[in-house]
Order: structure tokens, then sequence, then C-alpha cells
């Protein structure tokens, strides 16, 4: 199924006593759960397209008077007709690629359209936009990548261009991009849709192609040009070759005295520079990113969330169940110091870890887990934070432990429980009162939680500033 449908609902008005009005209330549920949302789906699967989106902000039916005894065979069938034909009239207009990087209104977008779309919103937000989503074994730098490769004049141009300079000028979201992306993704991005700046790379691969350095001194190299771009771009100024000059003379300041390997030297004596710029190069990383820390913590990040009240949607809901289990595991793994979390990257990891099993965490998948470590959700995060041996063992423990502990699930596999109660849809909406509420998608094996051992009604952990209220019931 390719729809993805937020939130639906029926108006209808009926003549008659209070108890006409229950009654029908009653039907119109049962209808819905029955009838109406397969023939939603079915309609929007039809409709559909693999290289175009259609979004519909808000989307009225009117289907007119219905007798009450004809309700339940008659409704059905006018909403999937007058559907139809709204549907076919948004499907024949054409929405130029200025219209499909605003969001509003409804309108078709092509393939390549949507991704721009979803990278801007990333980079401003930090997750992905709620009708958006990732193909099953596929990041974003994959699915962006995919989609040069696939169109090559059909990807935004210069109003991607323009839209792209409006985000960046906003330090969280070139940081953000830095981190969440590969140097060289984000190199080929900039060469796109910048051509001027081809030059600088090329200046800059050539002149790593002379000197032959490591691997990590290479994208050091490239980081450096990449990050002096963005600031150029996000001013809004042009990219001069004056500009391209001083970036090529900061780099070769920087690196040329710690990278560059005189042809006379071979064998053994190589092999000793190349072991020296290595650890050089790996020595500038950490200032980088305490750079980035230091200029994220004057940030005001003006992207406000548009979806944070009304609620925005989770997969891996079901983290609150370990929420006993996660001050031992941030001990044994140094991420907790005097109940503050001090190593935020490998804890996120460690979450998305618990959820999946999976060792390298996108920024967009951890929504609850920014919840449960206590980090406001518009902050960046490294996605790079790989987890050692030891550190996955730690949390296959911890998950051993949780069905250790709740008696009736047994001789149940980790992965089991992953798949069965961890990786659960789920709303995360901020209150009004600064406190968060989660509400759980409920299935049937959920019968098990009334044998939970610990409350996962509300939780505060001894880091959280805030309360995390879960809804997990009918």
């Amino acid at each position: 199924m390719n729809a993805v449908i937020r939130c639906y609902a029926l108006d209808a008005e009926t003549t008659g006593s209070d108890a006409d009005g229950v009654e029908l209330q009653r039907l119109l549920t049962r209808l819905t759960h029955d009838k109406i949302v397969q023939i939603l789906d079915g309609v929007l699967e039809r409709c559909s397209s693999p290289n175009d989106y259609l979004y519909l902000e808000r989307l009225t039916i009117d289907v007119g008077s219905i007798e009450l005894d004809n309700l339940e065979s008659e409704l059905p069938k006018r909403i999937a007709t007058n559907l139809e034909s709204a549907l076919a009239d948004i499907s024949a207009s054409h929405t130029d690629d200025s219209r499909a990087l605003i969001a509003g209104g409804n309108y078709r977008q092509s393939r390549q359209q949507a991704v721009n779309k979803a990278l801007l919103f990333f980079l401003r937000i930090g997750r992905l936009p709620w009708s958006f989503r990732l193909p099953t074994g596929q990041n974003l730098e994959q699915v962006l990548t995919e989609n040069w490769r696939d169109n090559e004049s059909a990807l935004g141009g210069r109003h991607f261009s323009k839209a792209l300079i409006g985000v960046l000028r906003d330090d969280a979201a070139r940081i953000r991009l830095l981190r969440q992306f590969s140097t060289d993704f984000v190199a080929r991005l900039l060469v796109r849709y910048f051509p001027e700046t081809a030059v600088v790379f090329e200046k800059i691969r050539q002149d790593l192609t002379d000197s032959v350095p490591p691997a990590t001194a290479e994208d050091d190299r490239l980081r450096t040009v990449v990050q002096n771009l963005l600031v150029i771009l996000s001013s809004g100024q042009a990219v001069s070759q004056t500009m391209l000059d001083e970036i090529d003379a900061i780099v070769k300041d920087r690196y040329d005295a710690n990278y560059a390997l005189d042809r006379r030297f071979a064998g053994k004596q190589q092999h000793q520079v190349s072991r020296r710029s290595d650890s050089a190069s790996r020595s500038q990383t950490p200032s980088t990113h305490r750079q980035e820390d230091e200029l994220l913590a004057h940030s005001s990040y003006p992207f406000d969330d548009p979806d944070i009240d009304e609620g925005v949607y989770v997969d891996n809901a079901g983290l609150v169940l370990l929420h006993p289990f996660l001050p031992q595991l941030f001990t044994a793994s140094t991420c907790l110091q005097d109940y503050k979390i001090v190593k935020t990257g490998r804890a996120l990891a460690l979450l998305h870890y618990l959820a999946t099993a999976e060792t390298v965490a996108h920024e967009y998948d951890l929504v609850l887990p920014k919840v449960l470590c206590n980090i406001d959700l518009p902050v960046p995060v490294e996605t790079l934070t790989e987890l050692s041996l030891e550190e996955r063992s730690e949390a296959d423990e911890l998950l051993t432990a949780v069905v250790k502990h709740w008696d009736v699930l047994r001789n149940t596999s980790i992965d089991s429980l992953r798949g069965t109660f961890i990786l659960r849809p789920g709303k995360l909406m901020r209150r009004g009162d600064g406190d968060w509420q989660l509400h759980v998608e409920y299935r049937s094996c959920d019968i098990l939680l009334d044998s939970l051992p610990w409350n996962i009604a509300t939780i505060k952990l001894p880091w959280m500033q805030n309360l995390l209220w879960v809804e997990w019931s009918l």
C-alpha cells in the first residue's frame, strides 16, 4: 500500500431523536472499520503511481443525502466514486518545482520533487515528513543518490537551489547536513546544484592525487572545503574565484604539513609517514565537532516542528518498555555521568540498536530516543556512531533480562521481543504543560502487558526534565 492517511473524519447530520443519533454514530463507526477504510485504501492504490506523489492537505467529499436504510450499501460506493473523481482532477494538474517545495494545498508532484522536499524538511526539522516513507532497506542518502542517477534533469534546478540556501542559513541545518550525510555526498550535492563550486573540488582532488594521503586525510580535506562553501552559499554571496582561492589556501595551510608525502620515501618510511598522517587526521575530528557543538549551543533553532503539538509518528514506540534497564546500560557504556548523558550519539545508537539490531542510527529514526535521552528534537546528532561488539553484547543482555523478568514471555527470543513489542508504531506529541504524550498502537498480543512487572504509564528517567505519559491500550 503506497497511501498514507494521517486523519479522516465523517460529518453526518440526521433528523430524529437522540437515540437515533447514537445509533447512526454506531453504524458509521462500524462502516468505517469494516468498509470505508478499505475503500479509501483501494481508491488511493488505484490512483497512485510509482513515479508521482499526490499530496492532499485536506480533501472534502460531499456524498449528499442518503436514506438510513440504504446507508450501509450506498455510502461506501459514493465515497469511492467522488474520491476517484477528485483525485483524477488533482492528478491531471501539473505542479512546478517552486510549489512542490512548499507545503500546503492539494497537488501532484514527481518522485524527485517529493524526495527533494523531504531533504529540505529533514535539514530544517531533523525528521522526515509524516507523508514520506523511505523504501525498505534504504536510507535518505541512498534514495537521493538513486534519484540523481535515474533522472539527470528534473530535480528541482534553481528552485531547489534557492530553497536549499534558505534552509542552510540556519547553523543547525548546515551541521545536520554534514553530520547525517557522507562528505562525498555533500560535495556531489553542491556540485550538482551549484556548478561553480566544481572547480575547487577538482583542485583538491588533484592535490590529493599528487600527494597520495591516507583516506581519512582526503575526507578531512573535503569536509573543510564543504564547510567553507556552505557558509559562503548560505550567506547569499555568489561563489567567486577569489573565494575559491581562499578556500584552497585554507586547506593547504591546514593539511599540507601533515599529509604531503615526499615521493623519495618508500617502503617502511612511507608507511610510517602514512600512520602519522592518519593519526593527525583523526585528532582533528573531535576539534571539528567541538566547534560545531559550540555553534549549536548559541543557535536559536528558527524552524519549529509543524506537527509536534498534533503528533509525530514513530516506529519504535515500544522502547518505553525498556526504561527500567536503561540507566544501567548507559552507565556500563560510559554514556552516563552524574545522571547526565555525556555521550549522546552513543546513547542514541544504543537505543536504536535495542529496537532494530542495526548498528548505525540515522537522525530521522531517533525522535523517541531523543525524548528518552532528554535531547531537544531540533538538535542535530551524529549518525556515524558505530557500536563496539561489547556495547552490542550489553544491549543484547538488556533484552534478555527483559524477557527473563517478564515471566509470561518465557523462552521468547530477543528478536521476537523486538518485532512483537519494541518495533511498534506510535504517535508522540508535546503536551501543553511541556510533558510528552505517547500513544502506542494496540495489538491483540498486548494482553500480555497486564503481566508486565513494572509501570510504563509514566516515565521519567533520572536525566529527563519532563515526564513521558504513555497510553498503550485499546
